[in-house]
Formats: structure tokens, C-alpha cells, sequence
């Protein structure tokens, strides 16, 4: 979600947490909208936001 405008910008739902479904609800979030250097990613402290696959999309 956009804290700004308050609009989800990326969303993936399953019955469980594996470790792709942050990566993918970002992904999606990047694809829609040209991010600057500096962007902040606020998360929870699930193992699923210290995945490889994530961060890798941070440094994108």
C-alpha cells in the first residue's frame, strides 16, 4: 500500500505464506509504478521478508 495515496499497488493471496508470495505482491507493486532511489519498504518480520528473492527485488 502507498502510504501516500493509501492504494494497493501490489496484493498476492494464498492459503499459506511460502516464501514467494512478499516477493510476488512486490514485484507487482514495482510494475506498476516507476520507484526513485530511496523508496522505503516497510514490512513485518516474517522469514518470508529475508528471502533472497526479496531482497534481490530491494536492490533492483
Amino acid at each position: 500500500m502507498d502510504r501516500c495515496s493509501r492504494k494497493v499497488e501490489g496484493c498476492e493471496l494464498r492459503e499459506t505464506m511460502p516464501e514467494d508470495l512478499v516477493s510476488e505482491a512486490l514485484h507487482q507493486a514495482l510494475a506498476v509504478r516507476q520507484t526513485a532511489a530511496g523508496l522505503i519498504v516497510h514490512s513485518d518480520q516474517g522469514s518470508q521478508y529475508t528471502a533472497t528473492r526479496f531482497k534481490n527485488l530491494l536492490d533492483h
